[in-house]
């Protein structure tokens, strides 16, 4: 069986923007776009709202994935209102947004066979200053329940894909 991901917009802006962008790594543009296709990545649709805010290449590309942007269930959505009553530090009061993608991104991780979280956070304990510290970060929340987390670039090196 293999592994399924769910991908949080962190892990995503590093790829496609920061890191690892198509225009020079498009080969990887296709493996990722195969994960797309053989339901093996996945990110919860307010993952697409959190990169929907700025209407850039990344957000186009994300919304043209069949299948990529998936639909939060009823037990998604109650699983997520479990972490953030239990974590309520993982969503951040001062946001402007309405509903942040993070618990929903765990949740979603949860409900699959399989389901590994992928992120470019890391844990609170690395958070020494300023407004990011005293939080919950997603690799916080996913050692203590128990799901797998990894970021990108160990996304790739399960897949064992070299460029």
């Amino acid at each position: 069986m293999s592994t399924v991901y769910s991908i949080d917009t962190s892990a995503l802006v590093t790829w496609y923007v920061r890191r690892y962008p198509p225009s020079v790594f498009p080969s990887l543009l296709e493996r990722v776009e195969g994960l797309i296709g053989d339901n093996r990545l996945m990110a919860s649709e307010y993952v697409l709202k959190e990169l929907g805010g700025k209407r850039d290449p990344l957000f186009e590309w994300a919304a043209r994935q069949d299948g990529f942007a998936i639909r939060t269930t009823a037990e998604v959505a109650s699983r997520a209102a479990e972490l953030v009553a239990k974590y309520p530090l993982l969503v951040d009061p001062s946001s402007l947004r309405p509903i942040q993608a993070d618990p929903f991104v765990i949740a979603l991780a949860e409900s699959l066979d399989r389901g590994v979280v992928v992120t470019q956070e890391t844990y609170a304990k690395t958070k020494t200053k300023g407004k990011r510290r005293n939080r919950t970060y997603v690799p916080d929340v996913c050692r203590a329940e128990g799901i797998e987390c990894i970021d990108f670039l160990d996304m790739l090196r399960r897949e064992k894909w070299t460029l």
